[in-house]
């Protein structure tokens, strides 16, 4: 989220310029709102001091009935409800210039400045990413990369959360995985993880055995997984974050064989996880929570 300082953007900027060096480039790109719900469940977008009555009652009435519903069905409304996406901006011409005008834009409407790192850091994971879409759930995997790769990175000048910091997030952590798009994900998770939680053993180990195994390259090409190696990736994502944090401690998990797996902790409710924390960080540490949606950068002043 911070290009002038992400050695990923200069790779991609380097690979670039040997491009642009053979071919002439012509660029578009577009920007999207951030209106994640829209009509009856904008009021999902809201900080909750901000509710309305009306609002309140929504909210009250559309927890109750989702408490009663099974899972596939909860699951499967949320689904089918559209965002109110629509383009805010459309930028053509040289890659780089278009770029740093498409980026400027997505920033103005993103940014939330914070007045420095949190010693803890609270968020809530949702039920959608970037590799789950139509898919039967968000796997524990997905959990992670939402948690440690993307949400842990959505920072400008320095991160959220303060080296040694303690995270904290809420998801049931089930033990749930999409056999049609996500069936390397199951080997990985419950041979790999089991046996090595190192990334560079990973890569080393185990990556080139997912990559060629014939049944995943088969339902990749013909079918609608994700790539074997894929897993091994969304676990690299993570690592910086797993690195950069001396705990990571779940609330409301339906288990706690998952998050075990995958090096977390678990509590009963948010007051018992800030209190697992405090013992880590101090009784003074500082508190964060990441509210989304709308989905956020964080300009950490």
């Amino acid at each position: 989220m911070d290009p002038p300082k992400s050695a990923l953007s200069h790779s991609f900027k380097r690979q670039g310029d040997l491009v642009e060096k053979a071919l002439k480039v012509f660029h578009i790109e577009t920007v999207l709102n951030n209106k994640a719900f829209d009509g009856p469940l904008s009021f999902l977008t809201k900080n909750e001091d901000d509710f309305t009555e009306a609002d309140r009652l929504k909210f009250q009435a559309m927890k109750w009935t989702l408490d009663k519903l099974p899972f596939a069905a909860r699951r499967e409304i949320f689904m089918r409800t559209p965002a109110a996406y629509e383009m805010i901006a459309c930028y053509a011409g040289a890659v780089d210039p278009t770029h740093d005008k498409t980026v400027a834009k997505q920033n103005e409407q993103n940014c939330v400045q914070v007045d420095g790192a949190a010693d803890i850091l609270l968020m809530g994971i949702p039920y959608i990413s970037p590799y789950n879409v139509n898919s039967k759930a968000l796997n524990p995997l997905l959990v992670q990369v939402m948690a440690l790769g993307y949400f842990y990175h959505m920072y400008r000048n320095s991160p959220i959360l303060r080296e040694g910091g303690v995270l904290i997030l809420t998801h049931p952590c089930s033990d749930r995985f999409d056999t049609v798009h996500h069936p390397s994900y199951i080997e990985f998770f419950n041979r790999v993880l089991t046996e090595t939680t190192d990334s560079y053993t990973i890569q080393t180990k185990y990556q080139d055995e997912l990559a060629y195994n014939p049944s995943y390259i088969e339902m990749y090409r013909r079918g609608n997984a994700y790539h074997g190696s894929h897993p091994c990736y969304m676990w690299y994502w993570g690592q910086r974050g797993r690195e950069k944090t001396s705990r990571v401690i779940v609330v409301g998990a339906d288990n706690a064989t998952v998050p075990q797996i995958m090096g977390w902790e678990t509590a009963g409710s948010v007051a018992e996880a800030i209190a697992m924390a405090r013992s880590t960080m101090g009784r003074s540490a500082q508190i964060s929570m990441l509210h989304h949606p709308p989905y956020m950068i964080c300009d950490v002043m």
